[in-house]
């Protein structure tokens, strides 16, 4: 059986923005210093 990921980027359908949960989990040290260069 094939798995399915849907992910809600920007938070229309879900309360929580899950593709934030899926960095915070799984992304390693350093993730916040690059999503706050993306941010300026």
């Amino acid at each position: 059986m094939k798995r399915v990921f849907f992910l809600d980027f920007d938070g229309t359908i879900t309360k929580t923005d899950t593709c934030f949960l899926m960095v915070k989990t799984f992304a390693g040290e350093g993730w916040k210093e690059i999503d706050e260069m993306w941010e300026r």
